[in-house]
């Protein structure tokens, strides 16, 4: 045990030596990104999230998701085997954004609303990218039709209701609900709602400055168009659409929007941790309600059929063999370590 340790904090430091390195010798391609970053966090990000963190956060915190569960008991007790808050939260999570719905899981968690197992639960379907995003950003801005980001929007939903009526089979029996001795006392929910939400706001552009600054280092470097995509994909949700857009049929953009990207999981770590859910099953989760989500887009892009040019121009890329740049492969490989090895000692702790 101590030597797998010894191994792993030896791995940690060279991968960040490394990064280091790189990030000095592509300091100007990061500081690009960054002014990129910076400007998109402040133009979209922050007026599209902030007032709506704050109303999901005034809604916990105020007591309202306590007075509405009722409404929603049965069903949710029908569907998921969860206290009837969790689908007030599970429907703020398909309509506010990515953090929305695990922010409001993990502050119940806190407040003593749901047992650690039930917010373990909510926490692999309560996140989705919601309609103003999905529709309009994916949908509308980079495919030309709001229908097929309603599809997608729509697949997204079915998957995740998937997932979570999944989830009833790691039922452990626990019925807490409504609140109960731990819940805080909060004098102003106001002050409290938007001092929560500006550090979960903080948290997230944070992110999304790093992830760009590294993305657009790596991709300085000369690589196949293919192995570029797909690192977009994987890396950043929106890059990710706008790259799988332009080069793939439709679904494989409602597999982007379902998996979320690294950088909304970088995000939504925080309140992973306080619920205990180990990122290996979340991110495992992630990649199954993805695959979901593009075959049910699959088929319902069947049925109905949008004509635009992405499906004109899906031909595949062909990549060349060990072709892709060694630098820019080690750089985010060394990243990823980093962030791997970081998760599975938190999860020891």
């Amino acid at each position: 045990m101590a030597l797998n340790n010894t191994v792993k904090n030896i791995i940690r430091v060279c991968a960040a030596v490394f990064l280091v390195v790189f990030i000095i010798l592509r300091a100007g391609e990061a500081a690009q990104g960054i002014r990129a970053s910076l400007s998109v966090c402040a133009m979209t990000i922050i007026p599209s999230m902030l007032p709506m963190l704050v109303i999901t956060s005034y809604i916990s915190f105020s007591g309202m998701l306590e007075k509405t569960e009722r409404y929603f008991e049965k069903i949710s007790r029908f569907l998921f085997r969860l206290p009837g808050k969790s689908l007030v939260i599970f429907i703020m999570s398909m309509t506010g954004g990515f953090p929305v719905g695990l922010k409001m899981t993990a502050d119940a968690l806190e407040r003593g609303e749901l047992s650690r197992n039930q917010a373990q639960r909510m926490s692999v379907f309560c996140i989705g990218g919601g309609p103003a995003f999905i529709i309009n950003t994916v949908g509308f801005f980079m495919a030309g039709s709001q229908k097929a980001g309603i599809i997608i929007l729509v697949s997204n939903i079915i998957s995740s209701l998937i997932t979570g009526i999944a989830s009833r089979a790691f039922d452990s029996g626990d019925n807490l609900s409504g609140f109960n001795a731990r819940q805080k006392n909060i004098k102003n929910p106001l002050i409290s709602s938007v001092e929560s939400a500006i550090k979960t706001m903080i948290n997230i552009c944070g992110w999304i400055i790093i992830f760009n600054a590294f993305e657009s280092a790596v991709l300085s470097f000369e690589m196949p168009q293919k192995a570029e995509i797909w690192l977009k994909m994987l890396a950043e949700v929106t890059t990710g659409c706008a790259a799988a857009v332009k080069t793939y049929p439709l679904p494989l953009t409602a597999f982007v929007t379902g998996f979320c990207g690294l950088c909304v999981h970088c995000q939504v770590l925080p309140f992973l941790n306080k619920t205990g859910l180990p990122y290996r099953i979340f991110i495992s989760v992630r990649s199954l309600n993805a695959a979901m989500a593009a075959a049910i887009s699959h088929f319902l892009f069947s049925l109905f059929h949008c004509e635009i040019s992405v499906f004109a121009d899906s031909g595949a890329i062909t990549p060349v063999a060990w072709s892709v740049s060694f630098p820019a492969s080690a750089a985010f490989l060394m990243t990823l370590s980093i962030i791997i090895l970081d998760l599975a000692q938190k999860e020891k702790v």
